[in-house]
């Protein structure tokens, strides 16, 4: 199974709205993974591959909050794997990635705050 099968099935289930999974948050962060590791199989997914990932993003002038949430969709869409039995545990615990889950920043500030962050 490669790790653009992955990222499809979890997408699926996790973007249940009337609009397209690349509409969603974890859709747009998922488009990245699925256009430069999607045709490697989940088995020669290593910590290698995801340091080049990283490279590749930052060469892209990707912020690195953005690359964060890109590999924590990666990890949540593996752990999706291993809870249906399509992924060892074995891989994803191998690679390292960060603890969390992935989702869109929170409107907590008001939009001063966020003008004065600008």
């Amino acid at each position: 199974m490669t790790v653009a099968a992955i990222i499809e099935r979890y997408l699926k289930l996790k973007t249940r709205s009337a609009f397209p999974p690349a509409c969603s948050y974890h859709g747009q962060k998922a488009a990245s993974l699925s256009r430069l590791l999607g045709a490697i199989g989940v088995h020669e997914l290593t910590l290698a591959e995801l340091t080049l990932y990283q490279r590749k993003r930052r060469s892209d002038r990707v912020s690195e909050r953005t690359i964060r949430e890109e590999i924590k969709v990666l990890r949540q869409a593996l752990e999706l794997g291993v809870s249906t039995g399509l992924v060892a545990r074995g891989i994803v615990d191998g690679l390292g990635m960060p603890p969390g889950r992935a989702g869109p920043r929170r409107n907590d500030r008001s939009a001063d705050e966020v003008a004065s962050c600008r």
